[in-house]
């Protein structure tokens, strides 16, 4: 009697191998409610979240549309930092776009600005590029996973008083071409990456940039989000 209460050893590690799956089993049921929950908390987070819905704005439109000038001023307003893609690529060959433009030829500058913008990876950032960047298609749709693309229009009557030294300021233009040949040919490609527009009428930098701020605002926000 005494040996059967004491349990033979084997019979007592037969007793203790068949428990063991059951508090492994138990075990892993109490852990799975916790890994689901923290699931849960995430995934409102990474539905909200979308490569067009990303932080910077990228500010797009022809020479001399105010868009470095208003540029610095959003960018101080939003608490971001400014980027002028202009003098990135001044600053990248030491030389300044007049002389690019002449050494390359218009299609080796278009080719060389295109490459350096695909290499901008600032975020939280007011980039202000060059009017001729919309013709490359690689560097927009880079921009386009960046942040929000903001056109600033300007009437082209405005537009011609603006622009006197065309070759001074770097103007990428084809050999017998017009300010208002590139206005024409342009503007489509603005229009085409554009999420928000705003319309420079003479009305002044700061009306400008409380515009753009407030239509970055409303497209950040997007169709059905909570404010």
């Amino acid at each position: 009697m005494s040996r059967n209460q004491s349990g033979d050893p084997k019979r007592r590690n037969d007793r203790e191998q068949r428990k063991q799956p059951g508090d492994a089993h138990n075990r892993q049921k109490q852990t799975k409610p916790r890994n689901l929950a923290h699931q849960e908390q995430k995934s409102p987070r990474q539905k909200t979240m979308s490569p067009r819905k990303a932080e910077s704005i990228i500010l797009i439109g022809m020479p001399a549309s105010g868009k470095s000038t208003a540029g610095v001023i959003l960018a101080k307003e939003l608490g971001m930092d400014f980027l002028d893609t202009d003098l990135l690529i001044q600053r990248r060959t030491g030389k300044r776009l007049p002389e690019l433009i002449e050494d390359y030829g218009v299609d080796g500058f278009l080719t060389l600005e295109e490459n350096i913008c695909c290499q901008v990876l600032t975020r939280q950032s007011v980039i202000a590029t060059g009017g001729s960047v919309v013709y490359g298609e690689r560097a927009m749709e880079h921009f386009r996973r960046l942040g929000t693309g903001g056109y600033l229009e300007v009437p082209d009557p405005l537009l011609m008083q603006r622009l006197k030294d065309v070759n001074g300021r770097g103007v990428v233009m084809h050999k017998g071409q017009t300010l208002e040949d590139l206005y024409k040919e342009r503007v489509p490609l603005y229009e085409k990456y554009a999420d928000i527009i705003v319309r420079e009428n003479g009305s002044g930098v700061e009306s400008v940039v409380v515009e753009i701020a407030e239509k970055w605002q409303e497209f950040r926000k997007g169709p059905g989000q909570e404010q």
